[in-house]
């Protein structure tokens, strides 16, 4: 698979003085095989879809600093913004043909002052490669509920960590009365799937660490050295690595169920859904459960297999904790739906978000805002 590079070794080479032209035809080599790699980490943050070519050049992607200068070559209609607290975020007032990014660095912006909602999650709540703001799950919740807005807070590739700072240091300024949580499925293929971690640096993106690679091998060239790295630690077995990735995310979704209560908010758990669990699947989703199978062994690795673990244990520990959650696939408008309701694996079309936000609206009246869990099965 062919991503190019989104790194410019040009940016690099600018921005470190070196004492020699043979020096300076290192930094450059360097940087130049860095930004390939970082490219490739960068490209894993938005997974677009191969199974609906042609992708929408809108949300093609690229990375600005706080002053939105580019930090890549290669220009991107959607840009990504560094931040110290989240490691990067929507950067703020961005207007394409199919999104727009308010100045808080949401989709679809904050426009009234009824109560606040936050949609919390990835880019299955961003609204990946959708046509308009319109079309993501926000947005139609707010259409079915005109006594709240909803705010979309998904930001492509996050995993649950950042889903947990986002709202703790974004959303919570506006004072929401409510938060709904869908997420699960970039815990699995971030950290299981695509490759494992130690215990320890779990609960954000993957991006993360290509970007402290490539630091660290800036400043080796710097010194004109290659300092000896420590040991690698020692990866946990797949079955320990899902157990760890498993816990760690139930633990972020402890806090976040934990810090709504504290602010007075209610708090809903969407357990993601992923083609995979739809009982009739249509031509067109089949495909792209091939597609993906081909691209990423999808299928062959076994990733339904450690979603649903990950699934039926998100299911007990909400029911122990009583945390109001819903299992979207367990309603048959969408795990019998007979109509293509998926773009591929975890991405919902338009269609898919209708249908979704009204399983969720039906749940929106149980939830005893906060105070005890309540499970909304179909």
């Amino acid at each position: 698979r062919k991503t190019g590079s989104l790194w410019g070794s040009a940016i690099v080479s600018r921005t470190i003085t070196w004492p020699g032209n043979k020096a300076r035809w290192v930094a450059l080599l360097v940087s130049s095989v860095l930004s390939s790699t970082i490219g490739w980490g960068l490209y894993r943050i938005v997974r677009a879809s191969p199974s609906h070519p042609p992708i929408n050049t809108d949300y093609t992607l690229t990375f600005v600093d706080a002053h939105h200068r580019p930090l890549t070559e290669k220009p991107g209609q959607l840009q990504l913004q560094l931040d110290p607290l989240l490691l990067y975020r929507n950067r703020p007032r961005q207007n394409t043909r199919s999104f727009t990014i308010d100045e808080h660095g949401f989709r679809g912006g904050i426009q009234t002052s009824l109560p606040k909602v936050f949609v919390l999650g990835a880019s299955a709540v961003f609204g990946q490669d959708l046509d308009s703001d319109q079309q993501t799950l926000s947005a139609q919740l707010g259409k079915l509920d005109p006594t709240y807005e909803f705010i979309n807070a998904g930001v492509v590739g996050y995993l649950s960590g950042q889903e947990l700072a986002i709202m703790v240091h974004q959303a919570d300024r506006f004072r929401p009365v409510g938060y709904i949580l869908m997420s699960g499925w970039n815990e699995i293929f971030d950290q299981y799937h695509f490759s494992r971690r130690p215990a320890d640096r779990l609960g954000y993106n993957n991006a993360f660490f290509d970007l402290e690679n490539r630091l660290a091998s800036l400043a080796s060239a710097n010194l004109g050295s290659t300092p000896t790295p420590s040991s690698p630690p020692t990866l946990p077995s797949p079955a320990d690595s899902l157990r760890q990735i498993i816990d760690q995310y139930l633990l972020n979704v402890d806090r976040m169920a934990d810090f709504a209560r504290a602010r007075g908010a209610f708090f809903l758990w969407v357990i993601q859904p992923e083609l995979s669990m739809k009982k009739k699947r249509t031509v067109d989703e089949d495909r792209a459960l091939d597609t993906f199978n081909h691209a990423y062994g999808y299928v062959d690795r076994g990733f339904p297999e450690a979603y649903q673990e990950l699934v039926h244990q998100s299911i007990r520990h909400a029911e122990q904790k009583e945390i109001p959650y819903i299992d979207p696939m367990a309603d048959r408008r969408l795990g019998d739906a007979s109509e293509t309701l998926f773009r591929d694996p975890v991405h919902l079309s338009s269609e898919g978000n209708e249908i979704l936000a009204q399983v969720l609206h039906q749940a929106l009246p149980q939830i005893d805002h906060g105070e005890k869990g309540t499970e909304t099965k179909k």
